[in-house]
């Protein structure tokens, strides 16, 4: 009974943040919205806030499900991010434009956190890197994403995303080997 009363909250929840920006919308709203009362909806989540971040964890394992790490590649994890906002597209503006946006930054941050290290290890392969080098190296090129995709969002997904990506890829691709190395132990 609870996954079907969380699926229905969340449900509810996304449907809302269709029609109508996140501070607009009440527990009150979402429990109306799924049959529901307040109590129950406190039953199974603290706050809004703990609600949103059950989505976005959702997703992330979602993403992590249909794509196998060792099967992705940043680029494709970055056009999969953005073709899932195109998708709820309304509902990402609402999320973007509220004060749960750094939740959704954290999340993408998650998502390719893991493919960049993968590809920056990779290209490590043959060279002595700290794992505190690496770590820099990831989140230096994750947030740059995350911020590409931020730009994106903030002008409004009107332009395609994917020559973005492609130009990116060009940069990074030759960008990161060089900063492997150059952070690498003599």
């Amino acid at each position: 009974m609870t996954k079907f009363t969380k699926k229905a909250i969340k449900d509810a929840f996304m449907k809302l943040l269709d029609e109508k920006p996140f501070e607009a919308i009440t527990v009150k709203d979402i429990a109306a919205e799924c049959g529901i009362n307040r109590n129950t909806f406190y039953y199974n989540y603290k706050d809004i806030y703990a609600l949103t971040d059950d989505i976005l964890q959702e997703e992330i394992r979602a993403v992590a499900k249909e794509y196998g790490r060792e099967y992705i590649s940043w680029n494709e994890a970055l056009m999969y991010a953005a073709g899932d906002v195109l998708r709820k597209r309304k509902a990402i503006y609402h999320l973007h434009n509220s004060p749960e946006s750094g939740q959704i930054r954290k999340c993408l941050e998650k998502v390719l956190y893991g493919v960049v290290f993968d590809f920056v290890k990779t290209e490590a392969r043959e060279v002595d890197i700290s794992e505190e080098d690496t770590d820099f190296v990831v989140r230096f090129y994750v947030y740059a994403l995350v911020g590409l995709l931020d730009d994106w969002l903030d002008r409004g997904m009107t332009d395609d995303f994917a020559p973005a990506v492609e130009k990116a890829s060009v940069m990074f691709e030759s960008n990161i080997k060089q900063a492997v190395e150059m952070f690498g132990k003599k």
